[in-house]
């Protein structure tokens, strides 16, 4: 149970019940501030994460056959299958849009640290948010458009 909440899922639970009993409109200036900037730093921190994982990747020790399923999956399988869900159930344009273009988002860049901080293995975790990154190039505007073309120009 401990894992669950970790202080990433604390602090946006908190947040979350912070904001739904209105308190965030009497919070000062001075406070919010500080919180802005660094909320601020979370792409530049996250661009630098991706670029340790780049120099991290080794092309001569890639696991292909392991690496092949985990992208085919996570970003054929899953946006496919969301959007055969989506379309199923027809949900609002803007809700089934923002559930496909959910899932065909790369890997997350936190992955590389969450599994260093167990001292695990994070050579292939590296390859695959790096991997994931590069054919997302791909996959996002291939889903996205699919999804368009099939419920907003039908």
């Amino acid at each position: 149970m401990q894992h669950i909440f970790s202080p990433p899922v604390i602090a946006s639970l908190s947040t979350l019940i912070f904001i739904a009993l209105g308190l965030n409109k009497i919070v000062p200036s001075v406070l919010f501030k500080p919180v802005e900037m660094i909320g601020n730093c979370t792409l530049p921190l996250a661009l630098m994460v991706v670029g340790g994982n780049i120099a991290l990747v080794e092309l001569k020790n890639i696991n292909k056959k392991v690496l092949s399923v985990f992208l085919f999956g996570k970003l054929i399988i899953l946006p496919a299958l969301g959007l055969w869900i989506v379309l199923k159930l027809a949900l609002p344009q803007l809700f089934g849009f923002l559930i496909i273009m959910q899932l065909a988002m790369p890997s997350a860049t936190s992955l590389s640290v969450i599994v260093r901080r167990y001292n695990r293995e994070d050579a292939l975790i590296s390859q695959g948010i790096f991997f994931s990154h590069i054919i997302s190039l791909i996959t996002i505007p291939l889903f996205l458009g699919l999804y368009l073309s099939l419920v907003v120009l039908k």
